[in-house]
């Protein structure tokens, strides 16, 4: 009787003795530390994708303006249109590429030139762009980070309605 009481003891606590074959070892917190360090690094080796943050802040108006100005070089683009269609579309391009574009409308059919306007102005006020009349068919039309100044040599036309 005695055995099957020891067993049950064994049951439920179980012998000191078959703990003793373990070998404890003190974690060492230096390799924890090291080990997601490491994984980390490895992670950006692996990681192809670089997304290089450009060097902005914001002004007091609200604009970005750029730290760096080497870097950025504003252009202007001269086009003269004559027909709607793909040569329209490169001026859109040239907006959206952050370019100044002068359209010169002089050789150009009126109702053309009113589907041209029409379509370069929703162009630049999308992008946050403006176009403003400088001759009797010549346009200037700027990028968000492009500010008009001088005269409005227009001005005075422009409250007739009368644009060609």
């Amino acid at each position: 009787m005695a055995g099957l009481m020891q067993k049950f003891k064994d049951l439920w606590n179980p012998p000191e003795e078959e703990y003793g074959d373990y070998d404890y070892e003190e974690e060492q917190p230096e390799e924890t530390q090291e080990r997601p360090r490491a994984e980390q690094q490895r992670r950006e080796r692996s990681s192809s994708y670089h997304r290089e943050q450009p060097s902005s802040r914001r002004d007091p108006d609200g604009k970005v303006v750029n730290l760096n100005p080497a870097a950025t070089q504003l252009q202007v683009v001269i086009f003269k249109p004559e027909h709607f269609g793909e040569e329209t579309c490169a001026v859109a391009d040239e907006l959206l590429h952050c370019n100044t574009v002068v359209l010169n409308l002089e050789d150009t059919q009126k109702d053309i030139s009113r589907r041209i306007i029409d379509f370069l102005s929703g162009v630049a006020y999308a992008n946050g762009g403006k176009i403003k009349r400088v001759a009797t068919n010549t346009f200037i039309i700027t990028p968000y980070n492009v500010d008009l100044m001088g005269e409005d040599a227009m001005e005075d036309n422009e409250g007739s309605g009368e644009y060609f």
